[in-house]
């Protein structure tokens, strides 16, 4: 695991799962703030083959997840949903394709974001958050307390900046 100025959250899953082996990072990426590991990994989804789950629970959940819908995976953090496959990318080169059948995961595959073609065919998969920044919340529950700090608030002005980036960015996946 070789690490940069900062800890993704993909490495942070390896020492989590214990395939981190070696970790070369700095100081200021050891010390970065993160939210607590038991809100990060209460959010794993773990999806087996036979399960029953609809496409809205997965899309809600991804989206939950800092993942973006695109109409194509290019990169991690992205998920696409065609029919009845869903394809997320989990790394940076690789990514999970589920296959329904109605609600049923009927299969799962690894495959090469680069190519899109499928590479090995799993049994189960786990489906971590995408980026570090999760909400604890809904994001309706999370707007009506930004609202309600608004209305209470003496600095309205800077308040609502805050207000608006936070909607912003949290709606932008939202939106695809």
């Amino acid at each position: 695991c070789l690490v940069g100025s900062e800890m993704c959250i993909r490495d942070r899953n390896d020492i989590y799962n214990n395939k981190a082996k070696i970790i070369i990072t700095t100081i200021e990426a050891v010390m970065q703030s993160m939210p607590p590991k038991d809100i990060i990994y209460k959010s794993v989804l773990n999806l087996k083959l036979g399960d029953t789950i609809s496409h809205d629970e997965i899309k809600k959940f991804l989206l939950e997840q800092g993942y973006k819908r695109t109409d194509l995976i290019e990169n991690r953090g992205e998920f696409c949903i065609r029919g009845d496959i869903i394809d997320i990318g989990v790394k940076e080169n690789d990514g999970i394709r589920i296959e329904f059948w109605g609600d049923d995961i009927d299969s799962i595959r690894k495959f090469k974001i680069s190519s899109q073609r499928s590479t090995d065919m799993l049994e189960n998969v786990d489906i971590y958050p995408a980026k570090e920044l999760l909400l604890e919340d809904s994001l309706e529950n999370v707007c009506k307390r930004i609202k309600e700090k608004m209305e209470f608030s003496g600095d309205g002005i800077i308040m609502m900046f805050y207000a608006i980036t936070i909607i912003a960015s949290l709606f932008q996946s939202y939106l695809v």
